[in-house]
């Protein structure tokens, strides 16, 4: 086991993805080399610019968390002792064949990215029903981790994504496109819109710096919180997409659409849950206080307002 909490090579799952790609720049400006670690070793990786790639200290590998013995060549080949990891959904072993081959190659320190939606440690994670799918999926994944018996763990629990609004809450099949709204939660105070800058930023920041000697839990929340209907108002101010048309529609013709575009009707399931749970906002939970000041904590700049998000994201808005 390492004798100090810097790691100076680590290996990134799910690079070509908003928080992965930004997980890995974060700690290749931190010093670290990165290991790529792609399905598919020739995808453009949209949060590192060509050039830096290029010059900088990153090597692709090929592996796919849902193939254990690709896990393990990339693993053995890079030699890291850190990973940053995702969840695959819909995985029957909650990672476990991977997250075993890691280990028995000498990983010993893993960051998982992990949801908001989960609370609790030890046995609140193992009493998490399966009813509510978003949480329980998590949770599982983290038992997994201690279960394999990793020396060292950070779990990062982000809430509502900014980037939700450009990457599920948009019907593309519709020129202009047009923003859902559900019936009844329209107005509720749902979101917090952290960025995937942001949860990248503090995910690249512990993978190579582990800030303990234990699990480590990382909350992480935006410092905006709003409805959805104020969101999309923000999103079409701020863009120039005035022609995106919000639309109102029952929860069940949401969920049907929702399953139609291949998201399994589970994780849909438990989303509405979750607004349920919120729809009072959440903004006086302890976790949520803590999320917001854990960006500066760990990032060491102040969290990303959404409009700060929604500017930089200008251009994505308008080729749609």
């Amino acid at each position: 086991m390492s004798s100090n909490r810097k790691y100076d090579n680590v290996l990134v799952f799910g690079p070509t993805g908003d928080v992965g790609g930004l997980v890995a720049l974060e700690a290749h400006n931190r010093g670290a080399k990165v290991w790529l670690a792609m399905r598919d070793i020739t995808k453009p990786i949209p949060a590192i610019p060509t050039d830096v790639e290029k010059t900088g200290n990153f090597v692709r590998v090929q592996a796919d968390l849902s193939d254990a013995a690709s896990v393990a060549r990339a693993v053995a080949e890079s030699g890291v002792k850190a990973v940053y990891m995702y969840i695959v959904h819909g995985g029957a072993d909650f990672g476990r064949a991977a997250l075993q081959v890691m280990r028995d190659n000498g990983v010993e320190y893993v960051v998982f990215l992990s949801s908001y939606s989960v609370k609790g440690e030890g046995n609140a994670l193992r009493a998490l029903p399966p009813t509510n799918w978003i949480p329980y999926e998590h949770a599982q994944v983290e038992i997994t981790i201690e279960d394999i018996g990793f020396p060292y763990f950070t779990t990062l629990r982000p809430a509502w994504f900014a980037s939700n609004y450009f990457r599920t809450g948009l019907d593309r099949s519709a020129k202009p496109p047009k923003a859902i709204l559900i019936a009844g939660y329209e107005d509720k105070r749902l979101f917090d819109n952290v960025t995937p800058e942001d949860v990248g930023a503090v995910g690249g920041a512990v993978l190579v710096e582990r800030p303990s000697d234990r699990k480590e839990t990382i909350w992480i929340c935006g410092p905006d919180t709003c409805s959805p209907k104020e969101g999309w108002e923000l999103v079409k101010k701020v863009t120039g997409r005035t022609d995106i048309e919000t639309i109102l529609v029952p929860a069940e013709q949401f969920i049907a659409a929702t399953v139609a575009k291949g998201i399994p009707q589970v994780l849909v399931d438990s989303l509405l849950s979750s607004y349920e749970r919120w729809q009072g906002g959440y903004e006086a939970e302890p976790e949520f206080k803590v999320g917001m000041a854990n960006i500066a904590k760990y990032a060491g700049r102040a969290p990303m307002t959404f409009v700060q998000y929604l500017e930089a994201h200008k251009a994505e808005w308008a080729a749609i």
